[in-house]
């Protein structure tokens, strides 16, 4: 779905938005920007509940990212909740346990998915298990000394895109915008140089990466309710009392893989050859 375009009008954020696009994709030609796209990026971390390490992003072109941007403030604003909205510190009257909170949790969230899912292209999420992780670390040409666990998320998280893109016969690249309060950023930084790296002889689609806020970019916070609902899903975590419509969010134009150590060397291998089946 890398093509889907909504309508739009040009309101809210959108003076910042178009700044930022522009510096994402680095080019005055109005038909390149119109169809190139971006992924938002956030992460989840790991907890004794929660062992696995998730990556997860939603991608837009820019119509959608600037209509979905009006849409998702006029969301807030029905439901008097004062943005940016986090997952993890959500307001009382999404948070508290009792039926009158569960009920304004299913009505809220199933319209903030039917919003997101009306203008994203996909969502995506990668994800590997921290045990495994530690206890088999890969080493592919002793790069594991550069990234953390988040890092190679973030390879296979754009390996996935690369992928889709692909299938849909979109040549340009895709920018990354992950939320500025991350807790591994250089990290990302080296996972990113990696793959520049290897697109000298392969395209890979990889384009500009930004850290950007919630407060500015309300696609990130998209992006956070996606590696919400992708860490419970590869965790069997029900989501549930309330939650519910994230499964939906999760089950229309989303791909995610749980990956494993050992599927590693053959990921990469297959990132720098030909498309296969990941």
């Amino acid at each position: 779905m890398l093509f889907k375009t909504k309508d739009f009008r040009d309101t809210g954020n959108a003076e910042y938005l178009e700044s930022l696009w522009w510096n994402m994709h680095h080019s005055d030609n109005s038909d390149r920007l119109s169809l190139a796209v971006s992924c938002y990026v956030d992460e989840s971390g790991t907890d004794s509940l929660n062992p696995d390490a998730v990556v997860a992003g939603v991608v837009f072109n820019k119509q959608n990212f600037l209509s979905f941007d009006r849409q998702w403030a006029r969301l807030l604003s029905r439901h008097s909740i004062k943005p940016p909205l986090h997952m993890i510190r959500l307001p009382d009257k999404l948070s508290r346990n009792g039926s009158r909170h569960q009920a304004n949790r299913l009505k809220f969230f199933s319209e903030a998915v039917e919003i997101i899912n009306d203008y994203k292209n996909h969502s995506v999420a990668a994800t590997l298990n921290k045990q495994d992780y530690n206890e088999n670390t890969p080493d592919l040409d002793a790069e594991k000394t550069k990234k953390s666990i988040y890092g190679w998320c973030f390879i296979l998280l754009a390996n996935l895109n690369h992928r889709a893109a692909e299938n849909k016969k979109y040549d340009a690249n895709i920018a990354y915008v992950f939320d500025n309060g991350i807790p591994h950023k250089i990290n990302i930084f080296a996972a990113r140089d990696l793959m520049l790296n290897w697109q000298k002889s392969k395209p890979l689609h990889m384009g500009s990466l930004t850290f950007d806020s919630y407060d500015n970019v309300s696609a990130l916070q998209a992006a956070d309710m996606v590696a919400w609902g992708a860490r419970r899903r590869v965790s069997n975590i029900p989501i549930d009392k309330g939650f519910e419509p994230i499964n939906d969010l999760l089950d229309k134009y989303h791909i995610q893989k749980a990956f494993q150590v050992k599927d590693l060397p053959k990921a990469i291998n297959k990132i720098k050859k030909p498309i296969t089946a990941l």
